[in-house]
């Protein structure tokens, strides 16, 4: 024993030196060799949060760096009561998932409303108490149906329904029928339809009682009597036969011909000057025309006349066709106007006669004459020679 407790502080010795001699990183508290790594604990509602430190060389390890509780951060939902259901408040930690109840309270018990459904012929009675909050309904007080009041009704036969008595609830209206009597026999009236040409003859029997009809004695059509009109083609329209029936008057054509075709006769008409000319086909039995190709106008073959202004008339141009006698006149030139010698006096005036001055023009030798008043008489009466 004594050589243990000898050897314990070797020992120590040697661990202390294992952890120096560790080349990992140093994370140690003051005193202490060792080389702790740090795993981190956190704090939950309930539990506090801490740090352990764990030595990498001897498995030694420690707690520090304690964290208290976060303590619950409940939610509050609140649960209102029903008819039958108690109200209550839940509390829920959304950080741990802790939940509890409390603040519970009394279901508030159904609120019904009384609904009587009163007995039928075929039906109980009840009375129906349904919840105003909830819906929840149930039924109680039934009686007994009440049953059916009949009353019969009789309807006769007809040609179509058989007779019966039919009894009606004067409740409910519900009904059924006995004693069945079968139906009466159908009175027929006769209708002769005499045939057609197109359509058979038959005799018609309808009941005057319910217009039920049925049909016999049917004979064949009679066929159309048709007599024949034949019309001839033309140069443009197809021939055919017309078909007319004595009797119906039914109408129909058939035997078609072709048309003829037109015969035309040419007349060629030349062009002129100004218009063209064409061929025009005249059919001789219908007389249908038509007029072929144009050839174009031959124009105007113009030769021109100058005829010179005078004194007292316009000059001009006259362009004169040769063979239509067309004429245009223009190029029009403005008279040239007199051109007067001075007066010359012819006859001299005396006291009691009068005079005569006159004077000609060069160009086309037109005289123009003016009396000369007498010498006594007054010269306003005798304008002065200019």
């Amino acid at each position: 024993m004594r050589k243990q407790l000898l050897l314990l502080p070797v020992v120590l010795l040697l661990l202390l030196a294992g952890c120096r001699s560790s080349g990992l990183p140093e994370e140690s508290f003051p005193g202490e060799p060792h080389h702790y790594s740090a795993d981190t604990v956190a704090a939950t509602c309930t539990e506090e949060g801490y740090t352990i430190y764990t030595c990498v060389d001897c498995g030694y390890s420690r707690t520090a760096n304690h964290i208290p509780p976060k303590g619950h951060h409940y939610k509050r939902t609140i649960t209102l009561p029903t008819c039958t259901e108690p109200g209550c408040t839940t509390y829920y930690c959304p950080d741990c998932g802790d939940r509890y109840t409390g603040n519970s309270t009394a279901p508030l018990g159904h609120s019904y409303k009384q609904t009587v459904t009163a007995p039928s012929c075929t039906g109980q009675g009840f009375t129906t108490w349904r919840c105003n909050a909830c819906g929840s309904s149930h039924s109680d007080s039934y009686t007994t149906p009440l049953g059916h009041q009949y009353t019969t009704s009789y309807t006769p036969p007809t040609c179509t329904e058989e007779g019966c008595t039919t009894w009606q609830c004067l409740t409910c209206g519900d009904t059924y029928d006995t004693d069945p009597v079968p139906m009466a026999e159908h009175t027929y009236q006769k209708a002769v339809t005499a045939p057609t040409c197109t359509e058979g003859g038959f005799t018609l029997w309808t009941c005057s009682v319910c217009s039920e009809a049925y049909q016999d004695d049917e004979t064949a059509p009679l066929g159309h009597n048709l007599t024949e009109t034949v019309v001839q083609p033309s140069c443009t329209e197809k021939g055919y036969t017309e078909y007319l029936c004595t009797v119906c008057q039914d109408f129909h054509t058939g035997n078609e011909t072709e048309p003829l075709g037109h015969s035309f006769q040419e007349t060629v008409t030349p062009p002129n000057c100004t218009d063209p000319g064409f061929t025009t086909y005249l059919c001789k039995v219908c007389d249908h025309s038509e007029t072929g190709a144009e050839t174009a106008p031959l124009g105007h073959q113009y030769r021109q006349s100058v005829t010179e202004p005078t004194c007292t008339e316009k000059g001009f141009t006259v362009s004169l066709c040769t063979v239509c006698m067309d004429f245009i006149c223009d190029n029009e030139v403005e008279p040239l106007g007199h051109s007067w010698t001075p007066w010359v006096t012819v006859t001299e005036p005396t006291d009691q006669t009068a005079g005569l001055a006159e004077r000609v023009c060069d160009h086309c030798g037109t005289r123009e004459q003016q009396t000369l008043p007498p010498l006594l008489l007054d010269p306003e009466e005798f304008p002065p020679v200019p």
